[in-house]
């Protein structure tokens, strides 16, 4: 419910494009209200591919962080990875 709120406050997201074996090909900024019309486009999107990135993600945080402690989530960009930093 937090994260939807947040999502839903936000003006711009970055889309991130991979390629088959996850390596960053391209990011692009879109603003929140765009990306619903984005997605519709014809083999743009493919919501298991996504939903398997999230999973990877999510379950790497869950096995990282530690309760009552503050992080910085950041992508960086040179690198091509996720950084979790303690805030």
């Amino acid at each position: 419910m937090l994260w939807t709120m947040v999502l839903n406050q936000l003006i711009h997201q970055e889309l991130i494009d991979r390629d088959d074996a996850g390596r960053l090909v391209r990011t692009e900024r879109l603003r929140t209200k765009d990306i619903t019309h984005r997605v519709k486009m014809k083999n743009y999107w493919q919501g298991g591919v996504c939903l398997a990135f999230a999973d990877e993600v999510l379950c790497w945080l869950y096995g990282t962080v530690k309760e009552n402690e503050d992080y910085i989530l950041q992508f960086a960009p040179p690198f091509n990875r996720l950084e979790l930093l303690q805030a």
